[in-house]
C-alpha cells in the first residue's frame, strides 16, 4: 500500500514548467511515498546513522537534524499503519 501526501496541484493550469521550489516539493513528495516495509527500512537505516553519530561525537546540529528525520520517518510509518489497517467504509 502507498499513501500519497500531495494534497494540491504542484502547478497552476496555465505553466509548462514548474518552479524550483515546486520541483523540491515534488522530489520530496516523491521520496513520502513509502510504504509500511520501506519505510521500516528506512527507519532502520536513520537508527544506524544516529548510532554512528553518537559514536563519533556528532555536532548537536547534526544529532538533531537525524533526530527530526527519525520522528518524521516514525510519524510518517504511523499514517501508514492506520490506513493500512483502518476498516474501509462502505458505499452506501
Amino acid at each position: 500500500m502507498c499513501v500519497e501526501v500531495l494534497t494540491r496541484p504542484l502547478r497552476s493550469p496555465n505553466r509548462t514548467r514548474g518552479t524550483v521550489t515546486e520541483m523540491a516539493v515534488a522530489r520530496k513528495n516523491a521520496a513520502l511515498q513509502h510504504t509500511v516495509e520501506s519505510l521500516t527500512d528506512e527507519i532502520g537505516r536513520i537508527v544506524a546513522e544516529r548510532q554512528e553519530l553518537r559514536a563519533t561525537d556528532a555536532p548537536a546540529d547534526v544529532l538533531e537534524t537525524n533526530r527530526r528525520r527519525l520522528a518524521n520517518a516514525q510519524a510518517h510509518l504511523s499514517q501508514l499503519l492506520i490506513a493500512r489497517h483502518l476498516p474501509q467504509s462502505s458505499a452506501a
